[in-house]
């Protein structure tokens, strides 16, 4: 990504019709390539930012199997989001994004949803069969979407507290979950890998969104390759 800098700076200072920040409603008063945290971001090869969230997702599934293993399951509701949105944000970032989008990503500045992210990466990779905004009902009463479930739990919602209340009077209902999840991070662990290493050997990006794609098929042969790779981290 660094190729991207010099050309974002010259294309960003100066004019009221070229905007620090080509995202919409983005307030930031000076080019996000300013900010020597988004540089050394834009630096990083591939490889080593597949590698460094592989890691960040290693913790966290530790961190998710410890809450689990002691029934602190108020505690692993409220990281719930955070494995999706660092997995599908590197995706994005590597291989959806476009140019003068990543360094506002990368700043972290406003707006920065991972709506809209899981939204592109749904559509491009995930062919439409993501789940987390589909609409089901609840254990008790009315319907939920997932993805309001982690968003109220990553900022420890009332509605978080309820979800947390239902899972104690009904433990049926988080029964087995643990389990399925550490394999849904160990899977997005090693697709990270592999497009780590396909980046590294130098193939085109079109080439690797499109083996992530197969790697999201459910029918692909392609995912067994993949989580040999996951292995040493």
């Amino acid at each position: 990504m660094a190729k991207e800098i010099t050309a974002q700076k010259t294309k960003n200072e100066g004019s009221a019709l070229n905007p620090p920040c080509s995202v919409k409603q983005c307030t930031t008063k000076q080019p996000h390539t300013a900010n020597p945290i988004v540089i050394a971001l834009m630096q990083m090869p591939p490889l080593e930012m597949t590698t460094l969230v592989c890691l960040a997702l290693a913790e966290l599934r530790d961190s998710f199997k410890n809450d689990a293993q002691n029934h602190r399951t108020f505690a692993w509701l409220t990281r719930l989001r955070q494995v999706d949105e660092l997995y599908m944000r590197c995706v994005y970032v590597l291989l959806l994004a476009k140019d003068d989008e990543i360094p506002h990503i990368l700043s972290g500045e406003t707006p920065n949803g991972f709506d809209f992210i899981y939204a592109q990466v749904n559509k491009a990779i995930l062919d439409g069969r993501g789940v987390l905004k589909d609409t089901q009902p609840g254990l008790q009463f009315g319907t939920f979407t997932p993805m309001k479930t982690i968003h109220n739990a990553a900022h420890a919602s009332f509605q978080s507290l309820l979800t947390w209340k239902s899972s104690k009077e009904y433990p049926e209902s988080v029964q087995g979950f643990p389990e399925k999840y550490i394999k849904h991070i160990e899977t997005y662990r090693a697709y990270l890998n592999h497009v780590g290493n396909l980046f590294a050997a130098g193939r085109d990006k079109s080439v690797i969104l499109t083996a992530l794609r197969n790697m999201h098929s459910p029918f692909s042969p392609v995912k067994d390759d993949a989580k040999g790779q996951a292995g040493g981290q």
